[in-house]
């Protein structure tokens, strides 16, 4: 499948709609790209002008599974749960695009000014995803 662009609020709406809000779904896998490395003379460069990168696999119980991308990584945080506290699945999800950057929240609790880190969120520059199957 090819991945398509989430540009605007209206095509995350859209998205959010086709996904049914993230309701009843989970992270299957998770990879994070940095974007640095280190080259031949053993110095550390950027390698991607993008910047780091987190790719999502996520799993619905309502619809088939899909992959997110989000480049430009200004902040992330990615929660594990306590398997005996938690049961690790997603009810509701935010999604929106805010002064340039895009905000992706596995809680409707989670505010930007909020210090708790029991939450998995991205802020980035881009995002795209594309259907597994």
């Amino acid at each position: 499948m090819e991945w398509i662009e989430l540009k605007s609020q209206r095509h995350i709406d859209k998205f959010m709609d086709e996904f049914y809000e993230f309701h009843d779904s989970c992270i299957k896998e998770c990879s994070y790209i940095t974007g640095i490395s280190i080259d031949k003379n053993e110095q550390c460069i950027n390698q991607d002008i993008n910047g780091s990168s987190i790719k999502f696999i996520f799993e619905s119980q309502l619809c088939n599974p899909i992959e997110i991308y989000f480049e430009g990584i200004k902040e992330a945080n990615i929660y594990t749960y306590d398997k005996q506290k938690y049961f690790n699945s997603i009810s509701e999800a935010m999604f929106f695009i805010e002064n340039d950057l895009i905000y992706w929240v596995n809680s409707l609790e989670w505010n930007k000014d909020s210090i708790n880190k029991e939450v998995t969120y991205v802020v980035c520059q881009n995002a795209k995803y594309r259907s597994i199957y």
